[in-house]
């Protein structure tokens, strides 16, 4: 996997210097520039993407706001390949919002057999709910259970040491990059 992504802007932006911006270089984020991006309180979302590429793609946080919708979203989906080693992102199409995981260890319940998960990619509110459990085990297993759909008897039976950790991973990303 590369460690730099050139993304040519659809809608270039100015500088405060009148100067066009219209090719940005990012290099691949580190759990360094995750934890750096994450660390105000009460931080947002946006303010995560904003701090992330000032430090990755060497933008100034004033013309990160000033990124189009469409260019912000594709550097937004470029940043979630890196992480997601299950998603791939092709220049100009969309991404996975989902990742199906087969379990080695198929699970019997109410008369169904799971043989597979299917994962949504987590919403905000779904993993600050998920972050009123007491515990980083049942941080993830709340938020599986909140984006799989699963109950949580379902998983309570998912077998810990491959499936429930394959699932867990992939939430996991999205936790981090919340703390």
């Amino acid at each position: 996997m590369d460690n730099k992504l050139d993304v040519d802007l659809k809608f270039p932006i100015q500088t405060k210097d009148s100067a066009t911006i219209s090719k940005i270089t990012m290099s691949r984020p580190t759990f360094s520039d995750m934890k750096i991006a994450s660390k105000e309180k009460d931080v947002t979302e946006h303010k995560i993407m904003k701090n992330l590429l000032s430090n990755i793609a060497t933008l100034l946080p004033a013309e990160v706001d000033e990124l189009d919708p469409v260019d912000y979203d594709f550097i937004a989906k470029s940043l979630e390949s890196w992480l997601l080693t299950d998603v791939k992102v092709d220049k100009g199409k969309s991404m996975n919002r989902s990742v199906t995981i087969d379990l080695k260890f198929p699970i019997q319940h109410a008369s169904k057999t799971y043989s597979s998960v299917e994962i949504k990619r987590p919403k905000m509110g779904q993993i600050e709910q998920s972050e009123q459990e007491d515990n980083e085990l049942g941080q993830s297993a709340k938020l599986l259970q909140l984006c799989s759909g699963l109950s949580k008897e379902v998983i309570n039976k998912m077998e810990f040491g491959t499936d429930f950790k394959k699932s867990a991973e992939y939430l996991k990303v999205f936790m981090m990059a919340r703390r």
